[in-house]
């Protein structure tokens, strides 16, 4: 069975799995007697059939000799008698081709447009060629996880577990390649990973599936950044922490909520990702998921058990974080319906605010979760303090007066908010706080 074929058998059963996993999982999950596995409705659909000799066309490079050019133009289009002729006559194993496109530059050794027409009998000759290098690392054309076009520094066998290329892997390691070579940014051949079958491969010839790159990234945030279910579960079966973080406080999880990929959260938390786990700025996965408006990561991660009540280094709960989505009033409604009984309305952040300061004028959404409209925060100024000073609607003004607002209250600056409105002259709300 050639390697499509393969491909296309691991995707069709992935989506089995997906399908009867749609009508088990949210008892699986809630009973936490099954581990969940791999489910994707994505399936890093970028690896798919990618070819760094699907968008490359021969084009002579004059920087190269006229032999140089043969060679190269006989592996791009796969010429085996051209390129068995022009072998041994080229000026240096390690030939450049430097090719451009309105998208990019790319300087490509020789090895990698081996690798990249598949053809086991070229890649057999390119690597066979006396003193060729085999760990060279150059920017190489590749798709990242949103389908654009990226040039990172990769070495031949990053370049062929990437595009799954199992033969070229696997006569590269044979050949002595370490599987544990460092890219500039430390990454390994690890990080490059985008199949079970590849993973493997590293696996088996001693790959650390724990390492960090610069920002202190590992092949598992990798792999959830590219949505690749399949790759995370693999790696956290093999005993991969899923709740390793980077040098920011990334984790797998917090990664997924912000890649709003509900399976992978679903299959991370499963398998022991910490729904509570809070970064440097005690930023939790419940926050970015409402930062993200993302209705249901949210639902699910409440379900799970996450803190509604934690506050970040701010002093700000999950609650707070609903500001980032301004006028998304169904979900802004649908998440505080799901925390009432849960979040303490009346908690005050730092600067001694409650949401009701933050947002005054939001009172009407507010007000079903029963909030004390008498708090009043550092500057002593109570939520109508606020909403007097920044608006003019004194319609807002009455639905506080009707839900117990205390107008004499006075702040740090002695003022009440007849005062207020009586300095700005907002005359609509002067006559509606006389009438009290």
């Amino acid at each position: 069975m050639n390697k499509v074929a393969v491909t296309f058998v691991i995707v069709v059963i992935v989506l089995a799995v997906i399908i009867q996993l749609d009508f088990s999982h949210e008892q699986t999950i809630s009973n936490n007697t099954t581990v969940v596995t791999a489910q994707n409705d994505i399936y890093d659909k970028y690896y798919i059939d990618y070819n760094l000799l699907d968008n490359i066309q021969y084009i002579k490079d004059n920087s190269l000799s006229l032999k140089d050019n043969r060679l190269i133009s006989a592996v791009i289009t796969q010429d085996i008698n051209g390129i068995k002729k022009l072998i041994n006559s080229i000026s240096s194993p390690n030939i450049i081709y430097n090719y451009s496109t309105d998208n990019y530059s790319a300087a490509i050794p020789l090895i990698f447009l081996a690798i990249g027409t598949e053809n086991k009998e070229i890649i057999d000759i390119v690597l066979n060629i006396p003193k060729i290098d085999k760990t060279v690392i150059a920017k190489i054309p590749m798709n990242d996880y949103d389908g654009k076009t990226v040039l990172p520094n990769v070495s031949p066998l990053c370049y062929a577990v990437y595009t799954n290329n199992l033969y070229a892997a696997e006569k590269l390691i044979a050949s002595g390649v370490d599987v544990n070579q460092k890219m500039p940014t430390l990454r390994t051949a690890a990080f490059f990973v985008r199949t079970k079958e590849s993973l493997d491969l590293l696996i088996k010839n001693g790959a650390d599936i724990n390492a960090k790159s610069l920002p202190g990234n590992t092949p598992l945030i990798q792999a959830v950044s590219r949505n690749n279910i399949i790759v995370a579960y693999e790696l956290i079966a093999h005993k991969v922490n899923p709740n390793q973080f980077n040098k920011a406080n990334t984790t797998p999880l917090t990664t997924a909520i912000s890649r709003k990929n509900i399976n992978m959260v679903k299959m991370l938390i499963s398998n022991g990702a910490d729904v509570n786990f809070f970064n440097s700025e005690s930023q939790t996965p419940l926050m970015i998921a409402v930062s993200n408006a993302d209705l249901q990561i949210f639902n699910l991660l409440i379900n799970m058990g996450a803190d509604v009540n934690h506050a970040n280094s701010l002093g700000k709960t999950c609650i707070y974080y609903m500001q980032a989505f301004q006028e998304q009033w169904t979900i802004w409604r649908a998440m505080l319906q799901t925390l009432k009984g849960k979040i303490d309305i009346n908690h005050q952040d730092n600067n001694g605010d409650t949401v009701l300061h933050i947002n005054p004028e939001r009172y009407w959404l507010y007000k079903d979760l029963n909030p004390d409209v008498n708090i009043q925060n550092n500057n002593g100024d109570t939520p109508l303090h606020i909403l007097v000073r920044n608006s003019e609607n004194a319609d807002i003004v009455k639905s506080y007066i009707e839900g117990g607002a205390n107008i004499n209250i006075k702040n740090k600056k002695n003022e009440t908010a007849l005062d207020i409105a009586l300095k700005l002259n907002h005359q609509n709300i002067v006559k509606e706080l006389k009438a009290v």
